[in-house]
């Protein structure tokens, strides 16, 4: 009967430790789970971070095309020290877009409050192309990557031609 009784609590110790190792298993597995899981989400935020800086930089290219398409006289993009610039003479008055402190803004009018349409720009360029009937104008706004290391740079260049050629 002793004996007995002593295979008994040795089975019980053995199965103690390998409860404790099963442990340390599922915590080394859980750990690694936990990392791949933040690293995951992580990328997700910084494609979401990249698809809503595409998106915003399209909606800006086609509100900018359509005010080079509404000119109705000599289109000038003169550069200062705030940034770069363009004016854009319209039917109900000037048009802005400018340049500064790393984000594009837009004001229709002199009396209107500056817009503001592209944070986070690093660099931005209005440029007349002449062309042979036309002139053409090309702008390239090129926003900060969202992460440190980005694949991609994120550069857009939008080209639009005036309704009338006053623009020479």
């Amino acid at each position: 009967m002793k004996h007995a009784t002593r295979n008994t609590k040795y089975a019980r110790g053995l199965t103690l430790i390998e409860a404790l190792a099963y442990i340390a298993v599922l915590a080394v597995i859980i750990a690694i789970a936990g990392r791949t899981f933040g690293r995951a989400w992580d990328q997700s935020a910084g494609i979401q971070r990249n698809t809503d800086d595409i998106k915003r930089a399209l909606h800006a290219g086609e509100r900018w095309r359509a005010d080079i398409r509404a000119a109705t006289g000599r289109i000038e993009a003169p550069a200062d020290e705030a940034g770069q610039g363009i004016i854009i003479p319209t039917a109900s008055g000037q048009v802005v877009w400018l340049l500064s402190s790393n984000a594009v803004r837009r004001s229709a009018s002199a009396e209107a409050p500056e817009f503001l349409l592209l944070p986070r720009v690093k660099e931005c360029r209005f440029a007349a192309e002449p062309r042979a009937e036309v002139t053409a104008w090309r702008w390239e706004v090129e926003l900060l990557p969202a992460q440190k290391q980005a694949r991609v740079k994120p550069l857009f260049t939008f080209t639009a031609v005036p309704p009338t050629d006053k623009s020479r």
